[in-house]
């Protein structure tokens, strides 16, 4: 009976705060704040950093899109292009062929 006294006091003590005055820990007060806080900081900056990593991921996702977006159209320019030399050839050349407007009938 006697030790469930001094757990109840001790219990008692710890929620009222007088523990802290008996383990004198007033004195390290700087000591722990500054724990504290360097231990929320390395937190912070962790975040911080994971969330710039997802950025950078999602970053080069995009450029591997536009990167093939853009030979596409280079595919796309480059074609037209030679098609336009193909007819300038021809212009200058005075022979009368030019690409057909409508799509081929079917002969049967």
């Amino acid at each position: 009976m006697n030790v469930f006294k001094k757990i109840a006091m001790y219990t008692a003590r710890i929620f009222t705060g007088d523990i802290l005055s008996d383990l004198k820990v007033g004195r390290y007060l700087p000591e722990i704040l500054y724990t504290v806080l360097m231990t929320a900081l390395y937190i912070i900056i962790g975040i911080a950093i994971d969330a710039t990593l997802i950025q950078v991921e999602d970053n080069k996702k995009k450029i591997e899109e536009l990167k093939i977006e853009h030979s596409v159209k280079m595919h796309t320019f480059s074609a037209q292009r030679k098609l336009e030399n193909i007819e300038k050839n021809l212009n200058e050349k005075n022979i009368d062929i030019a690409f057909p407007c409508k799509p081929a009938n079917k002969v049967e």
